[in-house]
Parts: structure tokens; sequence; C-alpha cells
């Protein structure tokens, strides 16, 4: 069965629209098992989606689309104003009190034009949780698009020593996306080389 990993409520300011009581209902009615909700930033909806999903016999997946800062979520300069992006979802109980700290931190600490981590925040707090290469705004896409391999393979082999077995590779296809077919066919190339 197909499952959305990578979804926007309302509660990604701008970027999302669907309301959980209309995202539920469309589930069920569609037939859905599970689904994962991935806001920008914040788990705002997680009990709300939490608890209206189990109502309708749908597993919630409980998730974050993180901005990561490039180099340190304290560091406030011009260089930071444009964060990566990153999909975490919870494995577990566990996972899910890690993505409350990296919420957390990245309201209280890290905000500057965003909410931002750090990978340094994220590897203290990386058990439990699932990490997705993300969209074309992940820190892996953009090393492709610019074509730096030196960087693409430190991104990945970061993101594999850290999480493990629990780093998945997403391949996306939205029409319009800028750069997605480069990003694409160079992901199913680092499947198949190192059985990500």
């Amino acid at each position: 069965m197909f499952t959305h990993l990578h979804h926007h409520t309302q509660y990604s300011l701008l970027e999302g629209a669907i309301k959980i009581p209309e995202l539920t209902s469309a589930l069920k009615q569609k037939g859905f098992d599970a689904c994962a909700i991935t806001d920008h930033g914040n788990m705002y909806g997680a009990v709300e989606f939490y608890k209206l999903a189990k109502q309708n016999d749908i597993n919630p997946i409980i998730g974050l689309e993180a901005y990561v800062a490039k180099e340190d979520s304290l560091k406030k300069t011009t260089d930071e104003k444009s964060p990566y992006h990153l999909t975490l979802l919870s494995q577990n109980h566990t996972g899910y009190q890690n993505l409350m700290k990296l919420v957390t931190h990245s309201n209280l600490n890290g905000f500057y034009y965003k909410p931002r981590i750090d990978k340094k925040i994220l590897e203290e707090n990386s058990q439990g949780i699932i990490a997705l290469s993300g969209c074309p705004s992940s820190e892996l896409s953009r090393s492709i698009i610019i074509d730096d391999e030196k960087k693409t393979k430190e991104t990945y082999g970061w993101f594999k020593e850290v999480f493990k077995d629990n780093f998945y590779l997403v391949i996306m296809d939205h029409v319009g996306a800028t750069n997605q077919k480069i990003i694409n066919e160079y992901l199913l190339r680092l499947h198949k080389s190192n059985n990500i």
C-alpha cells in the first residue's frame, strides 16, 4: 500500500492548506491505512493528527520537515538565511521525544528567519528517527545540483553513518520541480552503488 511520508498540513504556514480533519477523512475515504505529517519546522498538529487518525483506523506517522543550518544553528549570518530541508519521521516513542527536542531547540535557540537545527544536535538526538534524503532543498539534493561530488559523498556518508539503516533516499516526481530529473537520476545511481 502506498503511504504518504512527506505531507504538509495547515500548520506548515504558507506551504500547506489541508486541515487535519479533512486530511484524515480523505485518507479514510481513499482506503489509506497510514500517513505521515511532516510540517515545516513544527509539530503543532501531531496530537490532533494522532487522535483523528486512530479514530479512523489510520496508522499516524509523526514527522517533521526540519530546517537544517548549513553550519551551526546558533550562527545568525547572511549565509544561514537559506537552511537545508530534511524530512524526519519518528520510528517509536524515543524518536517522537527526540523530534520534540529538535523542534524546541530550533525555535528557542536556532531561530533565524526559520526555526533551525544543525547536524550536531541532530546527531545527539537521532535515536528512533528515520531520515529521508529530502526534497530539492535538502543538503544532498543541493550538492547534486551544483555537481559537487565531494560534498555529495560527505553528505550521504554522514547520514548513513548517523542513521545507519534508518536513512532512505527520496525519489520525487513533482511536475515543474526544478532539477528533479537530475536529482532522481543521481539518487538511483547512489542507491545501486551504495545499497541505500
